[in-house]
Parts: C-alpha cells; sequence; structure tokens
C-alpha cells in the first residue's frame, strides 16, 4: 500500500497522513482486486463463502486443516473404542 497508493506525496503535517492513509486503506480494501485472493478485494473475500483460490500457500491453513483431520481421526476412534 505504501508503494502503491502513497509513494511519493508530500504531506505537511499528521493529519494530512491520517486523511491520506484512511483513504488509502478504504481502496485498498474495497475497490482494489489483489491476485493473491483470486482478484477479489478483501471485503470481497471477508464475505465469499467457501474456500477461496489463492495465489500464495498459507501454512496456517494448511496446519489447520491438518489438526483438523487428525482430530476428526481421533474421535472416530475413540468412538469406536479403539
Amino acid at each position: 500500500m505504501k508503494n502503491e497508493l502513497l509513494k511519493g506525496k508530500v504531506f505537511y503535517d499528521i493529519k494530512e497522513v491520517r486523511e491520506a492513509v484512511k483513504k488509502a486503506v478504504l481502496f485498498y480494501n474495497t475497490a482494489r482486486p489483489h491476485m493473491s485472493i483470486n482478484m477479489m478485494t478483501p471485503q470481497e473475500a471477508a464475505t465469499h463463502t467457501g474456500e477461496i483460490k489463492k495465489g500464495w500457500t498459507s501454512y496456517r491453513d494448511i496446519a489447520i486443516k491438518n489438526l483438523q483431520t487428525e482430530n476428526t481421526i481421533s474421535n472416530k476412534c475413540l468412538s469406536l473404542g479403539a
């Protein structure tokens, strides 16, 4: 965001900085499509149901899925009395 939306701007006081950052964040989250979330805006991605085709690997998501799978297997084993 810094290099794309604020680069080269000159600010004369903190109020101008805050206003520029506020506008940049709004644009970044609501109007700018992101390749990493299948060309959706973050706002669209936040309200999207189902999985989103991502342009990157989330090792956090992989770890969460692995834990969920392990818990499912453990629960099935416990219910079978294993």
